[in-house]
């Protein structure tokens, strides 16, 4: 698995797989920090707000290749 630098939303990636690398992302921070990991369920949580747009817009995409 490749280290990145930062997390960017991949519209290529379903939002599943984006949401798994975020998670991996994000706890890789917070141990590196000494603060707590998210576990899938508080990350969702926190994944969806704060990318629902892009996930939605990378839907819309999706649904409209798909006709």
């Amino acid at each position: 698995m490749e280290s990145d630098l930062k997390f960017e939303y991949n519209n290529e990636q379903s939002e599943d797989e984006n949401f798994d690398r975020w998670l991996r992302w994000t706890n890789r921070e917070h141990r590196a920090y000494n603060e707590p990991e998210y576990t899938r369920q508080q990350g969702l949580i926190v994944f969806k707000k704060i990318y629902k747009s892009t996930s939605q817009q990378s839907n819309r995409q999706t649904n409209a290749l798909s006709r």
